[in-house]
């Protein structure tokens, strides 16, 4: 998520006097590197809100890019690894592997504290003991379990590859609303303060 607010800037430039001016830009840097440094911290809440059990590595694996005064522009971004699995989230889309490996789809897996499968992800990790299997059974791929002396019973659905996400987080808009809301407050804190240091 990147922070532009050169509009609200010059805006902002017309309220104060000649020889404020000067203060604006490192004043307006502030108020950016602030913004993003609480909208980072209201990650955690946003993801709990929209996804289920995020896990800690996910609600932190933010970093900020910070604004300077030359540049007034900041974001807030993802971690490699985090990205790797939240676009999916964010964006949705078919995500694919390039493994055959089985990807989860649906069943009564069991599952951790944070929504994922216990074991590894590996057609073993799957099926749990001798009487679980894969298998392709009536055109559907699935962890299946033996019952009684010949039926059996689909546990977790499973697509050879390939993986379809609904968009579930926000991220862009939750944080351009934020940030429209937040900054502003930021810029007139940062503001009064480089007024009393300069003493204008």
């Amino acid at each position: 998520m990147k922070i532009n607010v050169r509009t609200n800037i010059k805006e902002f430039e017309k309220k104060v006097s000649l020889l404020q001016k000067d203060l604006v830009p490192s004043a307006s840097s502030r108020a950016i590197n602030k913004t993003l440094e609480k909208l980072k911290l209201k990650q955690k809440q946003l993801q709990n809100k929209f996804l289920d059990r995020p896990k800690p590595q996910t609600t932190k694996g933010y970093f900020i890019k910070f604004s300077g005064k030359k540049t007034l522009v900041g974001s807030l971004n993802f971690r490699d690894f985090v990205e790797e699995y939240m676009q999916f989230q964010i964006r949705g889309g078919f995500r694919y592997s390039d493994k055959r490996n089985p990807v989860p789809i649906k069943g009564n897996a069991r599952l951790d504290q944070f929504g994922n499968i216990v074991g590894k992800r590996s057609k073993r990790g799957l099926a749990k003991n001798k009487n679980q299997f894969i298998a392709e059974i009536k055109g559907t791929l699935a962890v299946w379990e033996r019952v009684g002396k010949s039926g059996v019973k689909p546990l977790i659905l499973l697509t050879q590859n390939f993986a379809n996400y609904k968009k579930k987080f926000p991220f862009f808009e939750e944080a351009e609303k934020f940030a429209k809301k937040e900054f502003p407050k930021q810029l007139r804190v940062a503001f009064a303060r480089a007024k009393r240091k300069a003493k204008v």
